[in-house]
């Protein structure tokens, strides 16, 4: 019964040493991952700070494109009024 016992006890304490092994793997594992989640969120947030400037810049530059489009029908219609104002005066007879 006592050599059961200890056999039992020894196994039982290869396992907790096997367990003991994996968790350090696991921790170094873990710890690999937390550097590269903490790299890669400064590049996130880098990022997305270069992407809300760009934004800002697409804002104003389709407002830009608007208020060309604006100056442009705003001449158009100009144009179309004086020609309507002042017609050719010659007129042809074919």
């Amino acid at each position: 019964m006592q050599v059961d016992m200890l056999r039992m006890a020894t196994g039982m304490k290869d396992y907790a040493v096997g367990f003991k092994e994996q968790f350090a793997l696991d921790d170094e594992v873990i710890k690999k991952i937390d550097k590269s989640m903490d790299s890669n969120l400064q590049k996130t947030e880098k990022q997305t700070k270069i992407l809300k400037i760009e934004q800002s810049y697409a804002f104003s530059g389709i407002f830009k494109k608007m208020l060309m489009l604006a100056v442009a029908l705003g001449v158009f219609v100009f144009m179309f009024m004086f020609i309507r104002m002042f017609p050719n005066k010659r007129y042809y007879n074919y």
